[in-house]
């Protein structure tokens, strides 16, 4: 049986695909064995021919048209495997990137998943160290009592890349994977719930690294600011606001002050060129947690307390020059 199940959902990535699929060769992941399942949702670019052609090891199904969530669910349903790795079909997995993560996962049961390292790259490419781009890295958590930071974190929007992180199949299989209702965020969503739910993770140090190509647009949704795109992300931001709630931490400052931030900053990005959704976000904000905290001098600080933190935002950026 195999060790490792790696779900790929893709949709007319044809060569692309091929880059992560020649990645995840088992000449490079000597000795761990990998289950590596295709979930197409519809592709019409001959990526069925080519994958059952080119890779025949390689369990190829169909899920047309239900999304990238619902095709990590279907994979997730056909894996056989103790653990899981999910990744986007232009992700390429670095050599030995399992070994040391499945050893570490084996000798503490206590573990849920653990993580490892990652880079950007930006090539239409194979993975090139030159393609690299400079972007924040998450935190390397090492101690399991630490484990109330990736609640921080994740709320604050930043996150651990889907694809430097490998799960117990049984925690998933435990939250019944990814909420299909949701089209961004989805891993986000479903890691909260996992912590919810006493997903205990870390950091493993092996010296490998998977690599996550860089997205300008994503086809299926729009471009990055696509009004279909900032609403998926409201409607996420509330139902986070509502779990938070509901898990009873609504009285933790230092949870909803850094969740209430993040929302702001999309009003803050949106306020000039799209002001109506802005303004969702700002309400969203105020109803997360409020006053933000304004990081200005004292004077500043003083005219905020009196006339308030919500006026005071609202009149800096009127009077401010636009970006």
């Amino acid at each position: 049986m195999a060790i490792v199940s790696v779900i790929i959902p893709t949709y007319n990535r044809k060569k692309l695909l091929s880059y992560t699929l020649d990645s995840l060769q088992s000449m490079h992941h000597t000795p761990v064995e990998l289950e590596i399942i295709v979930v197409d949702d519809g592709s019409n670019d001959g990526t069925e021919k080519f994958v059952t052609s080119i890779y025949p090891y390689v369990i190829y199904l169909t899920n047309k048209g239900k999304g990238a969530s619902a095709a990590r669910n279907t994979g997730l349903k056909y894996a056989t495997s103790k653990y899981v790795l999910y990744l986007d079909s232009d992700d390429i997995i670095g050599t030995d990137f399992f070994q040391k993560k499945v050893e570490f996962l084996e000798n503490n049961p206590q573990i849920g998943a653990v993580y490892g390292n990652y880079e950007f790259f930006k090539s239409d490419l194979d993975f090139d160290p030159g393609s690299i781009e400079k972007a924040a890295k998450y935190p390397k958590i090492t101690d399991i009592a630490d484990n109330a930071l990736f609640l921080k974190y994740y709320t604050s929007g930043k996150y651990i890349p889907p694809l430097a992180i490998l799960w117990r199949r049984e925690i998933l299989l435990a939250i019944n994977g990814h909420d299909e209702s949701f089209i961004i965020n989805q891993d986000v969503e479903m890691f909260i719930r996992a912590w919810f739910n006493g997903l205990k993770m870390v950091y493993v140090e092996d010296g490998t690294f998977a690599y996550s190509r860089v997205h300008s647009t994503d086809n299926r949704v729009g471009k990055v600011d696509s009004d279909e795109k900032l609403q998926a992300i409201l409607k996420f931001r509330t139902h986070l606001n509502a779990e938070m709630r509901a898990k009873g931490y609504g009285n933790n400052k230092e949870f909803m002050e850094s969740m209430s931030y993040c929302t702001f900053n999309f009003w803050r990005r949106l306020r000039h060129t799209k002001p109506e959704i802005a303004k969702q976000f700002l309400q969203l904000a105020k109803q997360t947690y409020w006053p933000i905290q304004i990081r200005s001098g004292v004077v500043v600080k003083t005219l905020a307390n009196i006339i308030g933190p919500d006026n005071f935002v609202n009149i800096k950026y009127f009077f401010r020059k636009r970006d």
